[in-house]
């Protein structure tokens, strides 16, 4: 049983994940056409909901977009930064940046600091997830 059966399995791994019921909610409101907010701590898989609709092209309609809001500024550019990488059509608004406000798909931070406000560069935002 050693030996060749074990070697038989290799690159045969398959990772599977499966969406807490929570998950589960708040894409199939998102795909019925519902706006949603999701509130969870970090680490508990809010970008799971809003990476797996876009992904399976289930989301945002046309004529809406999908505003995914996140704590700093950095963390904007970051999703940003990957999500363009993977060939997404997603925009930014950060007060520091604006590029493809019209994009399906958009990343920004839910609080401009201070500092941006204080320029008043860039647009305002809600501390939510929203979709237009």
């Amino acid at each position: 049983m050693h030996g060749g059966l074990d070697r038989a399995f290799e690159g045969l791994q398959v990772r599977l994940l499966v969406p807490d019921l929570w998950q589960q909610e708040a894409i199939r409101a998102l795909t019925d056409g519902f706006d949603v907010i999701v509130d969870a701590p970090t680490g508990a898989g809010k970008t799971y909901i809003f990476e797996s609709l876009i992904k399976g092209r289930k989301f945002p309609a046309a004529g809406r977009q999908a505003i995914f809001t996140v704590p700093t500024r950095a963390l904007a550019n970051e999703k940003w930064r990957e999500w363009k990488r993977d060939g997404w059509k997603v925009g930014i608004a950060t007060g520091d940046l604006a590029e493809d406000l019209d994009a399906p798909c958009s990343s920004r931070p839910s609080r401009p600091s201070a500092s941006d406000s204080s320029r008043a560069r860039g647009p305002t935002f809600s501390s939510s997830t929203s979709i237009r």
